[in-house]
C-alpha cells in the first residue's frame, strides 16, 4: 500500500493512501465537535484514523479508533506514532464493539459512515450492505457503548437527511445540533450532533455559502 506522509497542521500529519484519502468531510466533522478534555471518544470506522488524530490535537480527549480492514488500523497507528499521539486503534467492527468495550464506556463517538452501497473497493466494501441498514446499525452500537448523555457526531449527505434521521429516531438518539454545508446554493452535506435519550431541541445553523 503506498502512502503519502500529508501534514495536517504545523504540529501533525496523516499517511493517506488511494484508498484512504484525506476526505474534505471528516475535516469539517472535526470543526463541528464539541469535544472536552477528559472525554473518552470512539471513531466507528476510523480508516486512516483523520478524525481521532485531528480531534485529539485540536479538542484534547482520550480517542480509540476502530476499523474492519486491518490495513487502515495499521496505517493510522503508523500516523499516531509518527506524531508522538496516544490513540489506540483497534481492528474490530462496529456490531462487535458494545461486547468489545462494554455499554456506556464512552461520552462521545463520531463517525464518518460509509453510505453507497455500489463500486465499492477494499476491504471497506464488507462493511456496505444497504445505506440503512448499515446506519441503522451503527446508531444501534452507538447508543449502547455511549453513557446516558453522551453523544453520536457524524456527517452524511444532504439528500440522506430523512435515512439519517429515521436510524437516530429508532435508536433514541436526539439530534441537538446541526448543520447544512452548502455548495453554491445547494445542501451537499449534513453535519449533526445527537444526544442518548435527549430532549426535544434543535440547533440549526448553515454555513459554506459560495460558487458551485
Amino acid at each position: 500500500m503506498s502512502k503519502i506522509w500529508e501534514p495536517l497542521t504545523e504540529r501533525i500529519g496523516i499517511y493517506r493512501t488511494e484508498q484512504y484519502p484525506i476526505n474534505e468531510d471528516s475535516l469539517r466533522l472535526v470543526s463541528f465537535l464539541h469535544v472536552q478534555k477528559k472525554d473518552r471518544v470512539l471513531d466507528f470506522g476510523t480508516g486512516n484514523g483523520i478524525l481521532s488524530i485531528l480531534s485529539e490535537a485540536e479538542h484534547g480527549g482520550f480517542y480509540t479508533g476502530i476499523d474492519i480492514d486491518p490495513d487502515a488500523i495499521g496505517l493510522a497507528k503508523e500516523s499516531a506514532g509518527r506524531n508522538g499521539q496516544d490513540i489506540a486503534f483497534i481492528p474490530l467492527s462496529v456490531s462487535d464493539a458494545p461486547s468489545y468495550f462494554g455499554h456506556g464506556t464512552f461520552d462521545r463517538i463520531i463517525a464518518n459512515p460509509p453510505y453507497f452501497t455500489t463500486g465499492a473497493l477494499g476491504a471497506r466494501s464488507l462493511a456496505r450492505h444497504t445505506d440503512e441498514a448499515l446506519l441503522y446499525d451503527w446508531c444501534a452500537a452507538a447508543f449502547l457503548l455511549l453513557n446516558n448523555g453522551g453523544t453520536f457526531s457524524l456527517c452524511y449527505p444532504a439528500e440522506k437527511l430523512t435515512v439519517l434521521t429515521r436510524a437516530l429516531d429508532q435508536n433514541r438518539l436526539m439530534p441537538k445540533r446541526m448543520e447544512l454545508i452548502l455548495t453554491g446554493q445547494k445542501v451537499r452535506l449534513i453535519l449533526v450532533e445527537a444526544k442518548k435519550l435527549g430532549k426535544d431541541g434543535l440547533a440549526l445553523t448553515v454555513s459554506g455559502y459560495g460558487h458551485s
